[in-house]
């Protein structure tokens, strides 16, 4: 009986220690209906593939979300419209960015750790991938890279969103 309590009681520490730790930020959605007209027309301009979009506000930026081809879309726009940023979770594989990346990266100091995620970014002036390893005894690392293969820089970690006006 004391060990089906203690399970119970695991288990719902268990449910709520999930629901309570949702990265969502509901405060930022933005109802579809409420998104005005010039952002719809510039992602439907943009990515005119994109299905069951969500929206949210970053800051001075409206955001859409959506999933194409098993991957994560975040879509920048700033306050006139105007496309700022493509954001593209590409997850672990390797298979989703250049083979001059995957090349650079699988020959680096950093090609025997565990790659934790891998992140794609297109502005207006630039591009670049970043690939966020671990390994144990280290700080988690991102790595990020240009289409090419160049090593931009590889930093400790420190999990800040990369916006359209982030400095390499």
């Amino acid at each position: 009986m004391k060990n089906k309590l203690f399970l119970m009681m695991l288990a719902l520490c268990g449910v709520f220690m999930l629901s309570s730790c949702s990265d969502d930020d509901d405060d930022n959605d933005v109802a579809a209906s409420k998104v005005p007209q010039a952002y719809v027309e510039a992602l439907a301009a943009k990515f005119p593939e994109a299905a069951n979009v969500e929206w949210e506000n970053k800051g001075a930026y409206l955001v859409a979300d959506f999933t194409k081809d098993f991957r994560d879309y975040e879509v920048w726009f700033d306050s006139s419209a105007k496309w700022s940023m493509t954001n593209i979770d590409c997850g672990k594989d390797l298979f989703f960015i250049p083979g001059e990346v995957s090349k650079a990266f699988a020959e680096s100091e950093y090609g025997t750790w565990t790659i934790d995620d891998i992140e794609s970014y297109e502005r207006a002036n630039d591009s670049f991938y970043v690939i966020e390893v671990e390994k144990v005894g280290n700080s988690d690392t991102d790595i990020y890279y240009r289409p090419d293969g160049e090593l931009i820089k590889a930093v400790v970690s420190d999990n800040a969103e990369i916006t359209p006006v982030t400095v390499l």
